[in-house]
């Protein structure tokens, strides 16, 4: 079974690609800070997080945001998920 086939961990590495490539552009920032004319640049996380909203409203139809997890006693023995 290929993890990044489970959209969970999808999402993550999406995320952490995103963290890469803008961890990327500081560092090229700070290195042409003193450069003349050199426009600072930074990756639109917005644009980023409207676009992963998107991709989990279509993995999970006629959801909205995040489904809630849930857990499944499969033993009698087992605590209920509410606590107590």
């Amino acid at each position: 079974m290929d993890l990044l086939s489970q959209p969970y961990f999808a999402a993550l590495k999406a995320r952490l690609d995103l963290l890469g490539e803008r961890q990327k552009l500081l560092s090229e920032n700070i290195a042409n800070a003193s450069t003349p004319g050199y426009r600072p640049r930074d990756v639109d996380e917005r644009a980023f997080n409207r676009a992963m909203e998107s991709a989990v409203a279509q993995a999970r139809p006629g959801s909205v945001g995040a489904a809630p997890v849930t857990l499944a006693r499969t033993q009698a023995g087992h605590l209920p998920a509410g606590g107590g």
